[in-house]
């Protein structure tokens, strides 16, 4: 079967600049820092509530370097999340308020949020997540030494606002098994991803990313035409023509809410585009590590599939939709406990990898 995405193009789009005609006007601002080492980006939409709490997570952070947190609201004619930030911006130093003078959309907000940051390195924090306090000292420290296009976190905490009937159960605010075991046994070590890594989905956690605003924007940003998964793009893109690191240690809080990633058919969005940028980019290899590669995106994408149904309680026929990808048809017998086994001894690997000297903090 066919992937709903066009992954021939995706090393081509450049998505930055596309949205000019719509300006961002500043609203106020309460920023007295002349030289900030750090941008705290928040794209807003319609969340009065939960940026609050962000807004508040940030502002604790205890950190030598210096930040300004910047929020770009684009909630239309609805101006609550404005509101919300007014009343912070009056309590709180170093934050300005840009709104959007028409609703640009997820991935355009995200790309105005690069576009309009001022610094080299930036912070995009969805505006219902939460940082912890030492998240900027680790990942600014990790970014410097490295030289880092990216740095994102391994491992994160889930709290819950809705659904907690269906959620709380199966996450319990704990992170993937496979990723606790990781960072556990690294002990803190940053861990370089290469492209070889895609095949097993080795990205940085979603909701938080720490980034070089120049390496970004030459990567082009975030591609709208992805959907749900236009932050895998991203992530991929950054790690196939820059250098990403993951600190595999708990920095911050992601909320699951009641939004579009419940719904079935983006459940069933995310296994397809991770399986199929997979496959494209097994063309760039050929003989035995293309065959290795191809068991690698086969095990990750049964585990992965498993994860999803389990954990959103998805009502889609995991065999059926496997085999029409083309993943292996033996794998896609097994029982999902088997599978996880395999998958964990193929991370394994992960926890032997070299890093350069370990980063003081």
């Amino acid at each position: 079967m066919e992937s709903r995405y066009r992954y021939d193009d995706w090393e081509k789009a450049n998505n930055l600049y596309k949205n000019n005609h719509i300006k961002s006007i500043e609203i106020a601002s309460s920023v007295n820092l002349e030289f900030p080492d750090v941008t705290f980006a928040i794209p807003a939409y319609m969340r009065p509530d939960t940026i609050q709490d962000a807004i508040k997570s940030v502002v604790a952070q205890k950190s030598q370097y210096a930040f300004i947190i910047m929020i770009v609201d684009d909630s239309g004619s609805d101006d609550t999340v404005t509101r919300k930030v007014l009343e912070l911006l009056n309590k709180y130093p170093n934050i300005i308020l840009y709104k959007n003078e028409e609703n640009l959309g997820q991935a355009a907000n995200w790309n105005r949020c690069i576009e309009l940051a001022k610094t080299k390195w930036v912070v995009l924090l969805h505006d219902d997540d939460m940082v912890c306090e030492e998240y900027l000292e680790k990942v600014y420290s990790t970014a410097v030494y490295y030289q880092c296009t990216e740095v994102g976190v391994f491992q994160y905490k889930l709290d819950n606002l809705a659904h907690k009937e269906i959620l709380s159960k199966k996450f319990n605010n704990n992170q993937s098994f496979a990723q606790m075991i990781l960072g556990k046994l690294r002990n803190g070590k940053p861990l370089k991803i290469y492209p070889k890594d895609i095949f097993q989905f080795i990205v940085p956690s979603p909701g938080c990313w720490f980034f070089n605003k120049d390496d970004v924007i030459k990567n082009g940003g975030f591609n709208p035409e992805f959907g749900v998964t236009l932050d895998g793009v991203f992530h991929f893109k950054n790690i196939i023509y820059g250098k990403v690191m993951i600190i595999p240690e708990f920095l911050m809080i992601r909320r699951i809410e009641k939004n579009t990633f419940l719904k079935e058919d983006a459940q069933i969005a995310v296994i397809d585009m991770l399986y199929h940028f997979g496959l494209n980019m097994l063309k760039k290899f050929s003989g035995i590590r293309q065959k290795y590669y191809k068991i690698l995106l086969d095990v990750s994408t049964v585990y992965l599939a498993n994860g999803i149904k389990f954990k959103y309680e998805g009502k889609f026929n995991i065999k059926k939709l496997l085999k029409s990808y083309g993943v292996n048809r033996f794998l896609c017998i097994l029982p999902s406990k088997i599978i996880f086994l395999i998958n964990c001894c193929l991370l394994s690997k992960l926890v032997l990898r070299k890093t350069e000297k370990k980063v003081e903090y």
